[in-house]
């Protein structure tokens, strides 16, 4: 359809920034992955070379409940999990870490394992349908572990009391609409192009309503799960520390790598649960790079019939665009702003109203064609 072109190449963009995010948090979590297997998890010390003077573990703080901390003063980036991430992960600039200045050689040597890994899942297509069921199985699995062990964390009541509390105030706030707007359409797949590719290969009769309603309900269902878990982390944070739940971890994308391993130090044996929950982030963001590869690779077939009727050719064009890729997501690596580059395409690829404004015209060109026909 030559009117709804532009919705198409809008589509392909916001696809291409999409991998470069999946591919960054499959690397991030190989790297946790790798540490998960270490007798001590380097993210629950604080005497590390990462770990600057003003590192603090949470077992430092008493019960907070008369709201008075003597000795210690809590910010965001005190925490041991935060500094683990900020300053060996990402490693942000900072002076008073033993990193500050290196070459990221940790995240190069995982960016060219998700890589491999990315070409050797993308080629093996006829089992990725298993896959994504054992993959999503052991994520609500988890996610329900999760939310158990979380709701038995001091504070945690206070914070989810703060999750469902109602703010008429908000609704005045455009940018509340924009991210709830962005996050139902983000969770729903809407705007991207692995529901087109993956539509065209549906069954004659397929009822594409009820599969329309069960994605809806159980996008809800995972955002509600994960959403209760990491709000329940939170308020442990807030009752223990004494700060504000707002002010407890940095927000951004790496929330989930800040908040998880907490729920981890409190179970039995947590290098298991982290591997665990961190080989199961993996394969979740595999699923994604996955479709949302098949459908560019649906795009470029279209383009040039060439791709998909010599297996030669498609062959080569795969390995070309993984090969594009691998090369765009690693670039930031040879600068000290790798992290602010992932937030700033982490933040404004999708998360917002681009994604919003593109599903708008779209619904609005298809209402048009409706109505002329």
């Amino acid at each position: 359809m030559p009117l709804m072109r532009g919705v198409g190449w809008a589509s392909l963009f916001l696809v291409t920034f999409a991998m470069l995010s999946y591919m960054t948090i499959m690397t991030m979590g190989i790297i946790y992955l790798w540490h998960s297997f270490w007798n001590n998890l380097p993210w629950s010390q604080y005497d590390n070379d990462w770990n600057t003077a003003s590192c603090t573990k949470l077992d430092q703080f008493g019960n907070s409940s008369t709201s008075a901390i003597t000795g210690l003063n809590y910010t965001s980036d005190a925490l041991s999990q935060t500094q683990f991430l900020n300053n060996y992960v990402w490693r942000i600039p900072n002076v008073e870490s033993s990193f500050d200045g290196e070459f990221n050689w940790p995240m190069l040597y995982a960016f060219a394992a998700v890589f491999v890994l990315s070409m050797l899942n993308i080629k093996a297509a006829a089992s990725k349908s298993k896959v994504c069921i054992v993959g999503a199985c052991f994520l609500y699995i988890l996610m329900l572990v999760l939310v158990v062990v979380g709701a038995r964390l001091e504070g945690a009541a206070i914070s989810l009391h703060a999750l469902f509390t109602f703010e008429w105030s908000l609704l005045m706030n455009p940018q509340t609409w924009g991210d709830a707007m962005s996050q139902a359409l983000y969770s729903l797949g809407a705007g991207f192009l692995a529901l087109t590719a993956f539509g065209r290969n549906s069954r004659s009769g397929h009822n594409f309503c009820m599969s329309a309603f069960s994605l809806a309900l159980t996008s809800f269902v995972t955002s509600l799960l994960m959403a209760v878990a990491t709000y329940c982390v939170l308020g442990h944070l807030a009752y223990i520390t004494g700060a504000a739940i707002s002010d407890v971890v940095q927000p951004g994308p790496g929330l989930v790598f800040q908040l998880i391993p907490i729920i981890m130090d409190h179970m039995y044996v947590p290098q298991l649960w982290c591997v665990v929950f961190f080989l199961v982030l993996i394969i979740v963001a595999q699923d994604n790079v996955f479709c949302e590869f098949t459908g560019l690779m649906t795009v470029v077939g279209d383009a040039r019939t060439i791709v998909d009727e010599a297996p030669c050719a498609n062959r080569c064009c795969r390995v070309a665009i993984g090969l594009v890729f691998f090369i765009l997501t690693i670039a930031p690596l040879f600068t000290a702003q790798a992290f602010y580059f992932f937030e700033l395409i982490d933040s404004y690829r999708v998360i917002g109203f681009p994604l919003c404004l593109l599903e708008c015209w779209r619904c609005s060109l298809l209402v048009g064609l409706d109505n002329s026909i």
